[in-house]
């Protein structure tokens, strides 16, 4: 997403840890991107851990990372949108933003809240001249280990027959970034070779 906003003039800011960031931010360079750096502290976004076995605090940093992060990054930066006229946000959710999981309920819950975010400051927004969206992507081959990968039944469930690449979900964030999305806010946009509608 990084690399394809750059690519298509944006300056980017880049957001994770050191060992993330180094081969994006050389991407970026090579296409002639800007983009400086945001640091954050190392926490776990994703915890594979059923109810009744997840602790509070886990929990909580769950939330910390998937949804109070994003609510304060949202009012924070979409303040000076709104002063100025004009802004797009694009939040990114998750297939558990529209289904639930198993032993994921502390990151679904957070994903849920995310859309209901994109929906609750498009209200307040889209007349001010910002629109607001989330884009949800299925299964991406991202570099982050995942079990799916090695399942032949989870990709054959995907109509288009492969999982995604990093490629397939540039157009869908430079398009809601661009004018072209200036009428589009509110929405959930899902980029998953068809899983959802299967």
């Amino acid at each position: 997403m990084a690399t394809g906003l750059a690519e298509a003039g944006a300056e980017v800011v880049l957001h994770g840890h050191h060992d993330d960031l180094d081969e994006t931010e050389a991407a970026m360079a090579q296409l002639g991107g800007k983009s400086r750096r945001w640091i954050a502290d190392p926490l776990e976004t994703f915890i594979r851990q059923s109810a009744l076995e997840l602790s509070f605090e886990r929990w909580r940093d769950v939330q910390t990372v998937n949804l109070d992060a994003v609510w304060l990054l949202c009012t924070r930066i979409g303040a000076t949108m709104v002063e100025r006229g004009a802004g797009k946000i694009i939040n990114v959710g998750s297939m558990v933003s529209l289904q639930g999981g198993v032993n994921r309920g502390a990151y679904s819950a957070a994903k849920h809240a995310i859309t209901g975010i994109t929906k609750a400051l498009s209200n307040e927004w889209a007349g001010r001249g910002v629109q607001v969206n989330t884009v949800i992507p299925g299964y991406f081959r991202t570099g982050r280990p995942s079990p799916a990968f090695n399942d032949p039944v989870t990709q054959a469930r995907i109509p288009v027959g492969r999982f995604g690449e990093p490629e397939d979900i540039v157009g869908s964030v430079v398009f809601l970034a661009s004018r072209a999305a200036d009428y589009v806010t509110g929405g959930q946009l899902i980029v998953d070779g068809g899983w959802y509608a299967r």
